[in-house]
């Protein structure tokens, strides 16, 4: 049982959840009684749709609720011109569905990003960072993000130095709200 309950966290962390978030899943969408047994099955049939909305939705709220019970921290974040506007444009219109009752400043850009870099340990880096010539200078723009966020940032800085790792971020984002598809979040 202990190799299937790591294989599980390390099945949520892939995904940029928590164990817990993603035990918490399974229960939603199985029911309380259903048998623990088959989470490891179901887990690793989400890695298979890494690209479904749905898992990118989880992975935004799973952001959010991070950035409420742990310490954030500033990172300073180049991203090209169409990431950085798409990403702002997504927070903007996802700011407009929130109810009445919730803060705007209640999600913020960070959150997409925490989640982008946290949920893309899948991607292919390498191309991404092959794309960085064709890439337009983005100005830097600091947002707060997770200490596992940052860890990411810190590993791809030493794997794509330079200009490499700005094109990679913009990637990851780009894939992140393009994952998440044209409904707001909820």
């Amino acid at each position: 049982m202990t190799s299937d309950s790591h294989q599980l966290w390390v099945y949520a962390r892939a995904l940029g959840l928590t164990h817990q978030q993603l035990l918490d899943w399974y229960v939603d969408d199985h029911g309380e009684q259903a048998p623990h047994s088959k989470a490891l099955a179901w887990a690793r049939s989400l890695i298979n749709r890494a690209d479904d909305p749905e898992l990118a939705q989880r992975q935004l709220r799973a952001s959010v609720a991070d950035s409420e019970s742990r310490s954030w921290a500033p990172l300073v974040f180049r991203l090209e011109p169409a990431a950085h506007t798409a990403l702002m444009a997504r927070v903007s219109t996802d700011r407009g569905a929130l109810p009445g009752d919730v803060p705007r400043s209640f999600l913020c850009p960070g959150h997409y990003l925490d989640a982008a870099l946290c949920s893309g340990h899948g991607s292919p880096f390498e191309q991404m960072a092959k794309a960085a010539v064709l890439l337009p200078r983005g100005r830097g723009t600091t947002f707060s993000v997770g200490v596992s966020a940052h860890q990411v940032a810190k590993t791809l800085a030493a794997q794509f130095p330079g200009e490499a790792k700005h094109a990679v971020f913009s990637a990851l984002t780009t894939r992140f709200l393009n994952r998440l598809g044209l409904h707001p979040s909820s």
